[in-house]
């Protein structure tokens, strides 16, 4: 790890010149134009970062460095993870799914074989190359959750299902356990070429595979370490990773105890080689928050930042009074992949009158509920900014202005009625609102309710919560139910799919899920489809049916919140999901 003080300058202004194209030459500088230049990099020797994020105790150390365990990573754990590990994919600055250690791919006609071709020049931090068979073993690794819990329900692999079975003790249903899907669905002709076969199309696989839980680990080091492999990853200045750095040192952290990583540039990575060659993480321990933050049902974790710190993760949101500029830091806001809405049971009266419905959509002011989850106000069920998704909605509600329309919602309220109830409102079926949270309603759910009951007259709702006996306890089904889901990966089948479920799932499911055949055969037939622009106009027809029918309401999109010291240049605008090996690879100290 570099110590001491790094001596730091900020890249001079230059004298500018316009610069024009005349005859495919460039024309001279016009008197009194400038043009500034970027910043001048430091030298090699100066370009260390220091990083720091949010330790949640000694469990977390293991997980954080272990891909199979990426399922429950926050946005500074994938960093790590996509810095120390490639995969065969990975995704673009716009969330699309991109070659990385595979070159190139082939999809059979049916949609069910994936020929994957490998660089021949990838090597692990020691020197050990990567072939298909440790391709094979990570994915296996994974899909099976033998090891940890990440992206095996996520993909439609081969017998992938009996192998979680098997994994997890519970064989009842299958005729023959699955050991492994490695010569089965993992197929490795030779050390390049890795094919994947499916059980179902799936045209969202190449997403699934650019995610942290699909990067590749090497073979031997976790066959020779068995669980504890990850303790020995900075062996010998580091081994078994893949990735742009290798870890050259660690100190395990705690709920206590602070922590730390030291990546350095792999000597043999096969992408472009970064500007910083150390990268020091600091993993720091929640700190007292001291009521900076409003009163809610989950305080969010705060992290101590220090005038050291170059890039701080996990900055917890609102942003404190007076952030700007704390410590010579940047402090900022943006979107990320996760999305808060309103699941409501049509099946269900008043709910299964439309009006009813929309009027309860079109009653809300998204901007006012956005604010207190510290999100953006949003229309949209997929969040804007995954992959090449359109961003364009279409349909009454689903266009519908942010802050509502409050005489409209009472129109339709009131023609609900008047045409069900005899004209009286307080004669309608009440509505049945459901709380989730073990501690009573949320500060959110909270204002929904008293802003429903504000507007629309004689509406009648009963509210419950989670007591911890509702998922074995039958129940009536819930017709309003609060619920969020971030991304795992960046694909609107994400989304939809979730949402969609099949009939038979148990009452109080956690998270909520929507019955809707015609919305559910929308997203069927995008999965089915390898084309990409026909799949996702599937998908776009399917947000609107969605929303227009107000079955789900979209109140807010997340954020993610982080710090940048202004000397880095070279920072994406935003690093949710995380910053991809490419991009991170043009950061450099000025």
């Amino acid at each position: 790890m570099t110590s001491g003080k790094r001596g730091r300058r900020l890249g001079a202004l230059l004298a500018l010149a316009l610069a024009a194209l005349l005859a495919g030459c460039a024309a001279p500088a016009l008197p009194g134009q400038q043009q500034r230049q970027a910043p001048k990099p430091l030298p090699e020797a100066e370009q260390v970062a220091r990083v720091a994020m949010l330790g949640r105790g000694a469990g977390d150390f293991a997980r954080m460095l272990d891909p199979g365990e990426a399922n429950f990573y926050s946005v500074a754990g994938a960093q790590v993870l996509s810095l120390l590990y490639s995969g065969l994919l990975t995704l673009d600055a716009r969330h699309i799914p991109v070659s990385a250690l595979a070159t190139s791919y082939e999809v059979s006609a049916d949609g069910l074989r994936y020929t994957f071709h490998l660089r021949s020049d990838a090597r692990f931090a020691e020197g050990t190359p990567l072939t298909s068979a440790d391709v094979a073993f990570s994915l296996n690794r994974t899909m099976g959750e033998c090891f940890g819990d990440a992206g095996a329900f996520f993909m439609a692999v081969k017998d992938e299902p009996a192998l979680v079975a098997n994994c997890q003790s519970h064989p009842k249903g299958y005729r023959a356990a699955v050991t492994t899907l490695i010569g089965d669905a993992l197929l490795t002709p030779d050390e390049t070429t890795l094919v994947i076969i499916l059980a179902r199309p799936d045209a969202a696989l190449a997403a699934k595979l650019a995610e942290p839980y699909s990067l590749i680990v090497e073979r031997s080091l976790v066959t020779r370490y068995g669980a504890q492999w990850t303790a020995h990853v900075a062996d010998g200045g580091g081994q078994g990773t893949s990735g742009m750095y290798a870890l050259a040192a660690m100190r395990p952290w705690s709920a206590q105890s602070d922590g730390a990583l030291v990546l350095e540039a792999s000597r043999d990575y096969w992408g472009p080689r970064p500007h910083l060659r150390e990268v020091d993480i600091a993993v720091r321990s929640p700190i007292s928050q001291q009521g900076t933050f409003p009163a809610s049902d989950v305080r969010p974790p705060a992290i101590a930042i220090q005038p050291t710190d170059d890039i701080v993760y996990d900055v917890p949101l609102p942003l404190p009074s007076g952030a700007k500029g704390r410590n010579g830091l940047t402090y900022h806001t943006a979107p990320a992949l996760a999305t808060y809405f309103l699941v409501l049971d049509a099946r269900t009266a008043p709910l299964d009158d439309a009006r009813v419905r929309q009027a309860l959509a079109l009653a809300l002011d998204k901007t006012a509920l956005a604010k207190i989850v510290n999100g953006v106000a949003t229309d949209h069920l997929i969040p804007l900014g995954v992959g090449a998704y359109p961003a364009p909605l279409s349909g009454a509600i689903a266009t519908a202005p942010l802050a509502g329309d409050v005489e409209r919602a009472r129109a339709l309220w009131r023609s609900y009625a008047a045409s069900h109830c005899s004209g009286m409102a307080g004669g309608c079926p009440a509505i049945q609102v459901f709380s989730p949270e073990w501690a009573g309603q949320t500060p959110v759910e909270l204002a929904i309710i008293a802003r429903w009951r504000a507007t629309l007259p004689g509406l009648r709702l009963s509210v419950i919560s989670y007591d911890g006996t509702l998922r074995t306890t039958p129940q009536p089904s819930p017709a309003v139910m609060g619920s969020a889901w971030v991304e795992d990966y960046a694909d609107p089948q994400d989304w939809l799919t979730y949402l969609v479920s099949a009939p038979g799932n148990p009452v109080y499911s956690f998270p909520a899920r929507v019955q809707d055949a015609r919305v559910g055969a929308l997203a069927a037939q995008a999965e089915a489809t390898l084309d990409a622009g026909a799949r996702l106009a599937l998908y776009q027809q399917a947000e609107d049916a969605l929303i227009n029918d107000a079955v789900v309401i979209p109140i807010a999109q997340e954020q993610t919140a982080w710090a940048v010291n202004p000397i880095l240049a070279g920072i994406p605008t935003s690093p949710a999901p995380w910053i991809p090996p490419a991009a991170w690879a043009r950061i450099a100290l000025t």
